[in-house]
């Protein structure tokens, strides 16, 4: 297994997003913290988290976007520092500012 996850999460107009985050615990206990916290982030209709595929989906709300700084600090908010985030805002390798 490598260093670390990396998701992708379904966002409305079919585009997706990545984030890229360390592994630091078992995979169940990644997958429950992670998902909770992206489930929780505005206009999320849904997350889910598979670490061992290494792939995190989120779902907007209908006509809605998601805000990249949210979705990082989600991820960090579960105790992960992300080291990428991909998506139609662009590519980020540090926290976005919106």
């Amino acid at each position: 297994m490598d260093d670390g996850v990396c998701g992708d999460w379904q966002c409305s107009g079919d585009t997706k997003q990545h984030a890229c985050f360390d592994q630091g615990d078992a995979l169940r206990v990644l997958r429950n913290k992670v998902t909770k916290k992206l489930q929780a982030v505005p206009n999320v209709k849904s997350a889910s988290v598979d670490p061992e595929k290494g792939s995190a989906v989120v779902v907007t709300a209908d006509g809605k976007e998601l805000s990249p700084k949210a979705v990082w600090e989600a991820v960090e908010g579960a105790g992960y520092q992300p080291t990428e985030l991909k998506g139609p805002a662009g590519t980020f390798k540090t926290k976005p500012t919106k």
